[in-house]
């Protein structure tokens, strides 16, 4: 007896899920097949249980707008960064101020697309001539550790948006050693992999901004002959999926512009402008909830 409701339990709460009416239950309409899966199953997982599935999941009808159908066909990506944070940098095609930027960002457990109307270009922050060549402070390592290989991940701050590089080596910083950051940015970091134990290594920072000037770090070491993690780093971590709510600035010097997209969260970032004669088309991703 005790054991026929056992395996009824699942049934009868995944019936009571499914009159519950609430928002999540919306999922089951559509996901049918995983709730029929479920019926009858000894072990059933939790959120479904209590109709709570968007503890796990984004339901983007309830939190997205409708979004752009955006194709390879359609969009021209020119930029990406697959590095979650929340400020990205990208240098822009001549002629994107007041243009419309297409977005694409992978959440936790789904793609976010959108698109969003950049500023003008009498709006950007204009990076001159006079101003000195980029100011790099905080270099840092923030780890040392072992997993498949030895690495050191290494952090540092520049006063304006820079493209930056790391010169490393056992002997001196040198340029043979060198690991370059290709996104542009303020807070940048890097991780040396394929280090060897118990050595001393030389690091320096290399930053070059938009109108060309160029900075480098006094000479810094560090050991590998124990591992740590320092405490108030800027490590980014796989977090909870964020609304892909940006917000966008530009920089420039002469013909060449940058934007600076800062979201809520931590989030990878792909940029493109759509291509000559493509339509674009408005969808929504899922019913409206009622």
């Amino acid at each position: 007896m005790v054991l026929g409701i056992f395996f009824l339990l699942p049934f009868i709460l995944l019936t009571d899920v499914q009159a519950s009416g609430s928002d999540a239950d919306q999922c089951a309409r559509c996901h049918h097949e995983v709730v029929n899966n479920a019926i009858g199953k000894p072990f059933v997982h939790q959120p479904v249980l209590v109709s709570q599935c968007d503890n796990c999941h984004c339901p983007q009808a309830k939190t997205q707008a409708p979004t752009t159908t955006l194709t390879q066909e359609k969009i021209d990506w020119f930029g990406k960064d697959f590095t979650p944070r929340h400020n990205h940098w990208f240098e822009l095609p001549q002629g994107m101020a007041g243009q419309e930027l297409y977005l694409s960002s992978y959440e936790t457990d789904a793609k976010v697309e959108t698109r969003i109307e950049l500023p003008l270009l009498a709006q950007a922050k204009e990076i001159t001539a006079q101003a000195t060549a980029p100011e790099i402070s905080g270099l840092d390592v923030i780890e040392v550790k072992r997993g498949v290989f030895l690495s050191a991940r290494i952090q540092w701050h520049t006063s304006t948006p820079s493209q930056t590089s790391c010169l490393y080596g056992e002997e001196n910083a040198s340029a043979p050693n060198q690991l370059e950051e290709q996104s542009w940015g303020q807070e940048h970091e890097v991780v040396l992999h394929g280090l060897v134990a118990n050595r001393i290594y030389h690091f320096r920072a290399v930053a070059i901004d938009l109108a060309d000037r160029k900075s480098i770090s006094p000479e810094i070491t560090f050991s590998t002959g124990k591992f740590f993690v320092k405490d108030g780093g800027n490590a980014v971590l796989p977090g909870n999926s964020v609304p892909l709510n940006i917000a966008a600035d530009l920089w420039r010097h002469n013909d060449r512009l940058l934007v600076h997209l800062q979201s809520k969260g931590d989030v990878t970032l792909k940029i493109g402008r759509l291509k000559n004669d493509s339509a674009i088309t408005t969808v929504s991703e899922h019913p409206p909830l009622v």
